[in-house]
């Protein structure tokens, strides 16, 4: 999940995440930082910058992480002043890093001092094809607590960059004296603008599908969900982002509601309906505020509309609806049968109902503020 609690393979995984309970469902992934068979990273180095060996170097197992965790311990005093301890993996994504495409670093650290001149950081250089430094990035805080924590990041790669040389994990400005202990767990580099749960490799694509077959019908129907609709849902950004969907591609029988990030929806949200031509009936209107936000689609021989948070936005008299659904599933925040289009946010309160729901009712819902009812046509 989430906070890295491990559930059964091929079981659902509800998660609750700012109060509200969801199904966690996610795209595939590829973690950068090279890991081992038993989920342990692979690292170059510890070492700190007077050379002097840290008093334990030694990999734990701990429920609260979803990796094996490094422990790093110093009890002999340094005998001078100025050092670092510094977990170091050697060269990443040579020749894959893409200039100004964001990358997200995330990980679990727990960690005591002696001495509050230590500070605990991430850097890692940028280096161009010649192996020449075009950028550092350091980032901070990361706070000693007795408790795991997980933090997450993410920077733009400079222009010119090809390789990310020692990214480096731990510990700078040791005084005389001082001493130490940190672990460090769930290590991830992820190339996108936003993590994921952690993955020791690359995981495949999850998809949420419900059969239509006695669920929907392609003549009358309402989809209604929440939907947090995130900052980087921009104009220009790479592939539609999904909300739900019946159907692969652009064709007859196909039902999706969708962000547009392209030409000439641009920046929009696109309820759109296909007849059995093909030709797609589209309602678009513009996207709205970061935040959660209720989405109601509804069709019928006499109209489909768009509601957003209850209000209808946007609507087409006597649509010409399809006699069958383009695939017998629907599914939700993503495409069916490929890694893209996924939503990449969180979804609530979905409801499917096998009428469409009347304008009133569909504000009602709204203005209640509960969970949507359960009736005989959900």
């Amino acid at each position: 999940k989430s906070d890295g609690s491990q559930v059964a393979a091929n079981q659902p995984r509800f998660d609750v995440i700012d109060g509200v309970l969801g199904l966690m469902v996610e795209e595939g992934t590829t973690n950068a930082i090279p890991h081992s068979s038993d989920g342990k990273f692979v690292y170059s180095s510890i070492i700190d910058r007077n050379r002097y060996t840290n008093d334990i170097e030694e990999w734990i197992t701990d429920s609260s992480v979803p990796s094996p965790a490094l422990h790093v311990k110093r009890t002999t005093p340094y005998p001078v002043n100025n050092g670092c301890a510094y977990v170091t993996v050697g060269d990443l994504l040579v020749g894959s890093v893409v200039p100004r495409q964001e990358y997200t670093i995330s990980l679990w650290f727990k960690g005591n001092k002696q001495s509050s001149s230590i500070i605990a950081q991430i850097r890692f250089n940028w280096c161009d094809s010649n192996d020449q430094l075009i950028g550092k990035t350091v980032i901070l805080p990361i706070s000693f607590t007795d408790n795991w924590q997980r933090y997450v990041f993410t920077v733009a790669a400079p222009d010119g960059a090809y390789r990310i040389n020692q990214f480096q994990v731990g510990l700078e400005t040791i005084n005389l004296n001082d001493t130490y202990e940190f672990y460090i767990a769930g290590l991830q580099l992820e190339q996108k603008p936003y993590a994921t749960s952690f993955i020791d490799g690359t995981r495949a694509a999850e998809t949420l599908t419900i059969p239509t077959a006695g669920v929907l019908n392609p003549q009358e129907g309402t989809i209604e969900c929440w939907v947090y609709v995130p900052q980087f849902w921009q104009p220009g950004i790479q592939f539609l982002r999904r909300i739900w969907g019946i159907g692969r591609g652009a064709g007859a029988g196909m039902y999706v509601l969708r962000y547009d990030p392209y030409d000439p929806y641009k920046g929009k949200i696109v309820f759109g309906i296909y007849n059995n031509a093909g030709t797609a009936q589209n309602i678009s209107v513009a996207k709205p505020s970061v935040g959660w936000h209720y989405f109601a689609a509804k069709w019928s021989a006499s109209e489909m509309a768009l509601f957003i948070d209850g209000v209808k936005v946007g609507s087409i008299a006597n649509p010409s609806l399809p006699s069958s659904f383009a695939d017998t599933v629907i599914s939700i925040g993503c495409r069916p049968d490929s890694p893209y289009d996924n939503v990449n946010t969180l979804i609530d309160d979905l409801r499917i109902s096998s009428i469409a729901r009347s304008d009133a009712e569909i504000a009602a819902a709204y203005q209640s503020g509960q969970s949507l009812p359960v009736d005989e046509w959900t």
